[in-house]
């Protein structure tokens, strides 16, 4: 009796602390999220519609402590055009109609000047509009070109993040990781392939599978930044080493013994990088200033030159960015960038006109939104143009917030330039979308 008393009494106890046990964990977890439908139509002859997606993001935290928090993050997309419509080839399909990826796995410590992150995770350097130039940690999904908002293009890496405050306004930042991610392209026949690399008219091509390097400790990456931030001066110094996202197409040209016939293999493979970088921001009233500049070392080209028997040549890469954000009127934020890249050397040696030795290719954005009714409704336009090369996008959009939760979005986006251009090989791939976003 004494024992089924006893056990009684630590029952009750227990029914009486779900309650504050309940409580506590509603105070320690937070849940967010929310459901994005986008729908695109080509505005560009033919007509067609050419995405019907949507979009699940579940995020979670939980505050284990006042020093450790985890992060769980995921995301979840169905693009029905591809069952509605038979615009696309089945390997697109297969690569682009349905994805359900983990986007962050994460544990958070923080103990006095020490942060570390450890999991799954983005790691932010750069903060360019419309282009990457010191983002250079995560490697990218490039299947819809860089539309949609960068958050969405990073693909997250396992990784170990550490932070040190060495003193105050001055941060040492180490990064490592043995996962090996690379660019995600867009398949051959999707909205938004690449155009393909100019061969030789009659010449049998052998394209090989790309060589993946394994994930080995030696192949590991890493790399680490040092900030400083002093009288409103937030200076930022960089290393990264790690492989080339992009795969370098190794081409060699020969003969088949039996027929004479020429043949051109291409192996493409990814090589390894080491990247030097810097940023610079300024609030300098009433403009802010940012600036970032990266050079890549042991970067491979691709060139013409006989005596490079893979077609590709190995050059430092220079690529510089300043920007200038001011608000005009007190209404309307402006955002304007000169950007510059730079490949040392004779321009006889590199095929690519983009990537062109020798000279100095330059660009411009300017970016403006307005506020209007209270935020209620935000119209946004970006324009970039390589100004040598004659290509350019133009992006334009409406967001009407209709609730805090509840977002409608109309928007363009137009190509135009030369076929071989960044931009201009897009240029019947001009758009209007439409999405509707509900977060919670």
């Amino acid at each position: 009796m004494t024992m089924r008393i006893a056990c009684l009494g630590v029952l009750l106890s227990l029914c009486s602390s779900v309650p504050i046990l309940a409580e506590s964990l509603s105070e320690a977890l937070s849940i967010t999220g929310y459901v994005r439908h986008e729908l695109a139509i080509r505005s560009s002859t033919p007509h067609e519609v050419t995405k019907a997606k949507t979009v699940v993001w579940l995020a979670g935290k939980y505050a284990v402590s006042p020093y450790l928090r985890l992060r769980l993050a995921t995301r979840a997309f169905y693009d029905a055009v591809y069952d509605l419509t038979d615009t696309f080839p089945s390997h697109v399909a297969r690569a682009q109609e349905t994805e359900v990826s983990l986007q962050q796995a994460l544990l958070e410590l923080s103990s006095g000047p020490l942060d570390a992150r450890l999991g799954l995770q983005h790691i932010v350097w750069g903060e360019a509009v419309g282009t990457f130039i010191a983002d250079v940690v995560n490697p990218k999904d490039f299947r819809e070109f860089v539309l949609p908002e960068f958050r969405d293009i990073r693909r997250p890496i396992w990784a170990l993040n550490m932070t040190y405050a060495l003193s105050e306004g001055l941060v040492l930042e180490g990064v490592w990781t043995p996962h090996l991610r690379f660019h995600k392209l867009p398949r051959p026949g999707a909205e938004f392939a690449f155009a393909p690399t100019p061969l030789p008219a009659g010449v049998e091509v052998v394209l090989t599978p790309t060589h993946i390097p394994t994930m080995t400790l030696a192949h590991s990456q890493g790399g680490v930044r040092l900030s400083w931030l002093t009288d409103g001066w937030d200076l930022a110094l960089f290393y990264f080493d790690a492989f080339d996202y992009f795969p370098t197409p190794f081409t060699r040209s020969t003969r088949r013994p039996t027929t004479g016939q020429p043949v051109i293999t291409v192996a493409p493979r990814h090589t390894r990088l080491h990247i030097l970088g810097a940023t610079l921001s300024k609030a300098l009233e009433p403009v802010v200033l940012r600036s970032e500049i990266v050079t890549t070392f042991d970067k491979f080209l691709r060139t013409s030159h006989q005596r490079h028997s893979d077609q590709v040549v190995r050059q430092h890469v220079v690529n510089a960015m300043i920007g200038l954000d001011y608000t005009l009127l007190n209404t309307v934020l402006t955002g304007i960038q000169v950007l510059q890249y730079f490949v040392p050397g004779a321009s006889a040696q590199v095929r690519d006109e983009q990537q062109r030795r020798g000279s100095v290719h330059t660009a411009f954005s300017i970016r403006l939104e307005a506020g209007l009714w209270d935020h209620t409704l935000v119209p946004q336009v970006l324009f970039i143009m390589n100004t040598d090369r004659g290509d350019y996008r133009l992006s334009s959009r409406l967001l009407y917030h209709a609730t805090s939760a509840l977002t409608v979005t109309l928007g363009t986006d137009i190509f135009s330039g030369p076929q071989h251009t960044l931009y201009g090989q897009f240029a019947q791939r001009d758009r209007v979308y439409t999405e509707v976003s509900y977060q919670f």
